[in-house]
């Protein structure tokens, strides 16, 4: 048993497969993690879509080369076998994922979270985490339904993220 509460993921997105690179096989994956040299020491990935993990593979070479990563998978011999794992994404189980820094958090973690701004009301559910090339954005979907609204997630917005009582404490940026 690993101690999963139930909904939570058992594995994490760590890359996608973005495009063949050369013909004997190679991909290249576009890292979803600030540290992409966590590649380059992995044994093993799983494959799979949209964040469900379907099979294991071997890995037999990792190297960042710029923004991606390129690797060699066991099994994936071929240009065309590389082309087919296009938009394939590339997880390891949730125990094998690296500490973080404190007040930084994993995306699963925080969706399914209520949010609450700085006077107490219930703002909604954190209900996606949306990567930004600056500052991610989380989702809240307001509890009597309606459009999620966009809240960035800097430090001057985001005042506390408590997980052990399941919430946010937001200085809201919008009126309602």
């Amino acid at each position: 048993m690993t101690g999963q509460l139930p909904g939570q993921p058992t594995h994490l997105v760590i890359g996608t497969v973005t495009s063949p690179r050369g013909v004997r096989g190679e991909v290249n994956v576009f890292p979803h993690t600030d540290r992409p040299e966590r590649f380059r020491g992995l044994q093993s990935v799983f494959l799979g879509r949209d964040g469900r993990a379907t099979r294991e593979v071997a890995v037999e070479a990792a190297s960042d080369s710029g923004r991606l990563v390129s690797m060699k998978l066991a099994g994936v011999d071929t240009r065309e076998q590389a082309e087919a794992l296009r938009g394939t994404d590339l997880l390891v189980p949730v125990e094998h994922a690296w500490p973080l820094p404190e007040d930084t958090y994993y995306h699963y973690q925080l969706v399914g979270l209520v949010v609450y701004d700085v006077q107490g009301r219930r703002r909604g559910t954190l209900t996606k985490v949306y990567p930004g090339p600056g500052n991610d954005c989380f989702a809240v979907t307001p509890d009597g339904g309606g459009p999620e609204q966009l809240v960035p997630a800097l430090r001057s917005v985001v005042l506390r993220v408590d997980l052990a009582a399941g919430s946010v404490t937001v200085d809201w940026p919008l009126e309602a």
